[in-house]
């Protein structure tokens, strides 16, 4: 597994978690918001890679022309 982001199931609080932690004490984590203990791997999203970016190219304003 690698980085990622556990839910918590008791109150929906999102964090990021770390391969490490995940192996620590079989999955087993305390929510930092409410406290409550939960096995994050049952939990675990996995980092998505982000889309690229669709941004208009500066152009300098020089206008296209076809040859």
């Amino acid at each position: 597994m690698t980085d990622g982001t556990t839910l918590c199931p008791h109150c929906a609080t999102r964090f990021r978690i770390s391969a490490a932690q995940l192996t620590a004490h079989e999955g087993m984590v305390r929510c930092g918001y409410c406290h409550e203990a939960f096995d994050a791997r049952t939990h675990y999203l996995p980092d998505q890679p982000s889309p690229p970016l669709n941004l208009p190219i500066d152009n300098g304003g020089i206008e296209a022309t076809q040859a």
